[in-house]
């Protein structure tokens, strides 16, 4: 934090169900297009936030 004073958000677009890294991994793509919105709405608002 003492070079860039800034918060991190991090964004997750899987379920912890989906076996993230493992033998039985999955994504379902109705997870990406949620995780999609989810991001542009996340900068729509930050971009608001900052007006």
């Amino acid at each position: 934090m003492s070079i860039f004073p800034l918060k991190i958000t991090a964004l997750s677009m899987s379920l912890a169900s989906d076996g993230y890294h493992q033998p039985n991994e999955r994504f379902r793509w109705s997870q990406a297009e949620k995780g999609i919105m989810m991001v542009a709405a996340y900068f729509r608002n930050l971009s608001l936030a900052a007006q």
